[in-house]
């Protein structure tokens, strides 16, 4: 946690309230534990403080280097060449092996999935650089010579300073270094000098604290920075990928539209010729079966129209091109067409179809071509999953804050409630099977909901496995067209 989030919980919204600074660093505390990260973008975090560990490596190890063989050339001295010799080798033996190690890890290009062992690769690399300095610290110790020991403090301070800088980014790294070069010296220091050493023992312990301070503060500023790089590349990519998904549904429309003008054409043509063949304008069948087949092919010509409609609506209603057109309408005649024009379908099922709609119902303003649509689709809906002997029924009321409701009413099979939210995606078609084998494309609803949306109304459905189902629609009160009240005698008598 840092500084400045303890600044901004310290001008927080609690206004003229003061709170302590331990109540500010609690506060921070919870505030730092509740903050979540994708595991994903957590993935990609740590692979990117493990790029950054390697990245460096091959300058902190070269600076290592030339450190430790500038330890030996100081710090040597008679009786101690073997010992310091066989130091140097082993510490640049590491060093080469770190090496080859940083080499090893760009040649394979880990995914981020590998980070973690990457990174316990470099943590025991630091921690066994970090002992073969302790021991170096030991092997240089001359406590009856001042100036080699104030060299050896500064060695060994300036290898803590160090490490902020190179491993603060991983601080399980930092961790493994630093006990290795502090402790060793720090206990010959408390142990076999005096009490200036003992003095200079305390000051190395305070300044790791520092250190250690600091290394947090700076892991902070590191992780906080990575997060916001990660967070802006991940809505770059997903900025790219709207826009790319944007530019694939423009282009699906366009798509649409073309196919849809180039089949409606040729349709039109079957379902009128089909008309005029069914209808025998020039001259008699000399089978009566073709006539059969020209409504047959009337009926599969319509139905196949009207799929490219529905198909082509939905496709400009996902895209925002849809305009409405609205005018004045009669609910009772809107109403009344939808349910006539679902009679035979009704009649053909043994479906009973019932509406009841008030005389004092106001006019609405909708566009009527669509919202017709929308109450032949659910009565279609309402009628296909109904068996025979069954009913249903159109209810149109008003609510008490002012809206109208239009409910529509079956006891067919109905649904799962698991399977309403379902029902309004398009192209879903429902386990529920039609008791007369009936089938559908499944934009049915999804449009009828689109077009309410689009009126500023909202299509509920409330359905029970076995009982039936209830479509309502609601549209909001400033749809609704109230007579202008009659004028009171004063008024008129004015």
């Amino acid at each position: 946690m840092s500084f400045s989030q303890v600044e901004v919980l310290s001008k927080g919204a609690e206004g003229e309230r003061h709170f302590s600074r331990k109540d500010l660093f609690a506060r921070a505390l919870r505030l730092e534990r509740r903050r979540e990260v994708d595991p994903k973008l957590r993935q990609l975090l740590r692979a990117n403080v493990v790029r950054g560990l390697f990245l460096h490596a091959p300058g902190v190890l070269l600076l290592d280097a030339l450190i430790s063989i500038a330890a030996a050339i100081v710090f040597w001295r008679e009786g101690h060449e073997a010992v310091v010799a066989a130091w140097l080798a082993l510490i640049l033996a590491t060093t080469v092996l770190r090496w080859i190690h940083v080499v090893r890890y760009f040649s394979a290009e880990p995914p981020a999935a590998d980070a973690r062992s990457w990174a316990r690769l470099f943590t025991f690399g630091a921690f066994f650089s970090g002992m073969l300095w302790g021991i170096g610290s030991i092997t240089f110790y001359a406590p009856g010579n001042g100036t080699l020991l104030i060299v050896l403090v500064f060695l060994v301070t300036g290898l803590c300073a160090g490490a902020v800088t190179v491993y603060s980014a991983h601080l399980p790294s930092f961790y493994a270094f630093i006990p290795g070069v502090v402790l060793p010296f720090g206990v010959f220091l408390a142990l076999n000098g005096g009490p200036a050493h003992v003095y200079t023992a305390a000051l190395l312990a305070v300044w790791v604290c520092v250190i250690a301070f600091l290394a947090h503060l700076l892991n902070d500023h590191i992780t906080d920075r990575l997060l916001l790089l990660d967070r802006a590349m991940l809505t770059d990519a997903m900025e790219r990928s709207r826009d790319a998904a944007d530019a694939a549904n423009r282009a699906k429309t366009r798509l649409l539209a073309n196919v849809s003008h180039e089949l409606r054409t040729p349709l039109n043509a079957i379902i009128g010729f089909s008309e005029i063949m069914s209808a025998e304008l020039f001259g008699p069948h000399g089978v009566a079966r073709y006539r059969d087949y020209s409504d047959d092919i009337k009926a599969s010509g319509s139905h196949l129209l009207n799929v490219i409609n529905d198909i082509l609506d939905t496709a400009k209603l996902e895209a925002g091109r849809i305009q409405l057109n609205e005018s004045t309408a009669n609910v009772a005649e809107l109403v009344e067409q939808a349910a006539h024009m679902l009679h035979f379908s009704a009649s053909r099922g043994s479906v009973n179809v019932a509406t009841f709609v008030p005389r004092d119902v106001p006019n609405i303003r909708v566009d009527v071509l669509r919202f017709r649509q929308v109450l032949i689709n659910l009565l279609s809906n309402a009628v296909k999953f109904t068996p025979a002997g069954g009913r249903v029924s159109v209810m149109v009321t008003t609510g008490a804050g002012g809206d109208l409701f239009i409910h529509i009413k079956d006891n067919g099979i109905g649904m799962r409630s698991g399977d309403v939210a379902k029902a309004f995606h398009p192209f879903v078609q429902l386990e529920q099977q039609s008791p007369r084998g009936e089938t559908g494309t499944g934009l049915g609803l999804a449009l009828a909901k689109s077009w309410v949306e689009a009126h500023g109304g909202k299509l509920m459905l409330a359905s029970e496995l076995g009982i039936g189902t209830t479509a309502t629609i609601r549209l909001p009160k400033e749809r609704l067209l109230w007579p202008m009240p009659a004028p009171s005698e004063g008024t008129r008598a004015a």
